[in-house]
């Protein structure tokens, strides 16, 4: 065979598998660009996940004050009241000992702040000698007090 045939084929033969290599190579940059696109996307939504399911916990108090504080609105001399204090962090509530409170802000609150029954019962067995208590839950601190002469407090914290 004449060597310039041959020099020419090996050419051939040789730009063809550079670019069988680049192609390769390009698909192969092509997947792992690909993937970290991917998994970078995912952990963005992740992210973003986490930080409304924080916001929508942090906003707890005010979503119960909102919905609960409906109940306070009475013509009784001595009816529920129900403050928010700034910053959201804190919401008290004040019912008092009368022969028709039903509790209906407390009930409301406790529903809306997915108060565990557990503390719903230490708050239900509190009496006047108990003195002031505390529990918690997910980023909830109450701290209340009960005395048949004066009522319920109570307060939320948001803990942070």
């Amino acid at each position: 065979m004449d060597r310039t045939v041959w020099y020419r084929k090996w050419q051939i033969w040789a730009v063809a598998a550079a670019i069988i290599i680049a192609a390769v190579a390009g698909v192969i940059t092509y997947q792992k660009i690909s993937e970290h696109n991917r998994i970078v996307a995912s952990q963005q939504a992740q992210e973003r996940e986490k930080a409304r399911a924080k916001a929508y916990a942090d906003a707890v108090l005010k979503r119960a004050y909102i919905a609960c504080n409906k109940y306070t609105d009475s013509d009784a001399a001595l009816h529920d009241t129900l403050d928010l204090a700034a910053g959201n962090d804190s919401l008290q509530l004040y019912s008092p000992s009368t022969a028709i409170n039903t509790y209906e802000t407390y009930h409301c609150l406790a529903d809306k702040t997915s108060m565990p029954e557990s503390v719903q019962d230490k708050i239900g067995q509190t009496n006047a000698y108990s003195g002031m208590q505390s529990d918690s839950w997910d980023n909830i601190k109450a701290t209340w007090s009960y005395n048949g002469n004066t009522g319920l407090s109570i307060t939320l914290e948001r803990r942070k």
